[in-house]
């Protein structure tokens, strides 16, 4: 006679280790991304202070160029200056025209640049002659 079979333990366990797997497999994924992701910020955390190094050169390169070209310039258009008994008056004009052309200039050192500016100004203006009421004296201070 032949005995009742006994289902083997290997093909109980297989389906429920698939069942098991199949049902956190998002879980698994996420894990694996993450584990991928972590090990992909090493090479960038190695890379941090040497970009933070260049870019410390080049505001230096920068400043450097930008010191031998000359700072930060502000014009202002033409005042007249009215002596007076008790110090000047500043007198303005009525009418101010400024012409300006900006030529830009990339000026480099290394492999770092700078972009320099060249103006060329034209300025042209009308005044009128302030009577002492205007300046705010009397006519003997002026």
């Amino acid at each position: 006679m032949s005995e009742p079979s006994t289902p083997s333990i290997t093909s109980e366990v297989q389906p429920a280790l698939r069942r098991r797997l199949a049902r956190h497999r998002r879980l698994v994924k996420l894990g694996g991304i993450i584990v991928l992701a972590g090990a992909l910020l090493i090479p960038l955390a190695l890379l941090v202070p040497v970009v933070e190094e260049r870019a410390t050169l080049r505001d230096g390169v920068v400043a450097e160029i930008e010191r031998d070209w000359g700072k930060q310039q502000t014009i202002i258009g033409p005042v007249v200056v009215v002596p007076l008994e008790k110090g000047v008056a500043h007198v303005f004009p009525d009418e101010l025209h400024a012409k300006t052309v900006l030529a830009p200039e990339q000026r480099s050192r290394g492999i770092y640049a700078a972009v320099v500016y060249t103006a060329t100004v034209e300025l042209a203006g009308t005044f009128h002659r302030p009577t002492p009421a205007e300046l705010g004296v009397p006519a003997e201070q002026v």
